[in-house]
């Protein structure tokens, strides 16, 4: 009986995550994030969810905005503009080098987090990973990026994947109280 009952109790847990995920989304769909749009769809397309009313409608606006530009006064000119994010950063030298930005960060963000238990924070893991190969940059650009992919990562996923920062969080003392 038992049993039975957790199943139950683990199948609701399943069913409601997607859509736990898909409000999350919406949120930053609502505060700017129009890449969450497309993270929501693949999301949708992954577990076979037909899309809700509110995607399906914010999903067709901003492709509108791209394949309709000449008679719109909200067209944007290119795919990345329709659907960004701003945490994905936008440097002078465009589009490209963002993408090559967010790919690096990438990279190094996952190399540190393999080697994150090693070490007592993030500027030691950090010189190991750098030291490793040669990754096109220096210290504080590296930290940055790292910092930037750790952070979206974090949000993302709402906390299912665990943040660089709290692997070397100092665990907080218990404060227990004598009766």
């Amino acid at each position: 009986m038992a049993t039975t009952k957790k199943i139950r109790a683990r199948v609701a847990a399943v069913r409601t995550e997607p859509l736990t995920s898909l409000e999350a989304r919406r949120k930053q769909y609502e505060q700017g994030d129009t890449l969450a749009l497309l993270h929501a769809i693949d999301e949708c397309a992954h577990i076979g969810l037909v899309l809700p009313a509110w995607l399906a409608n914010a999903f067709h606006d901003a492709l509108m905005r791209f394949t309709e530009a000449p008679s719109r006064k909200d067209a944007v000119q290119s795919l990345d503009e329709a659907f960004h994010s701003p945490t994905i950063p936008v440097t002078d030298k465009g589009p490209a080098k963002a993408r090559l930005d967010w790919a690096l960060g990438v990279e190094l963000w996952t190399a540190v987090g393999t080697i994150a238990p090693d070490h007592a924070g993030l500027d030691s893991a950090l010189k190991q990973v750098l030291q490793s190969k040669r990754w096109g940059g220096g210290k504080t650009k590296a930290r940055e990026l790292v910092e930037m992919i750790d952070e979206s990562q974090s949000r993302l996923t709402q906390g299912r994947v665990r943040p660089l920062s709290r692997i070397w969080a100092k665990p907080r003392k218990r404060v227990t109280t004598i009766k």
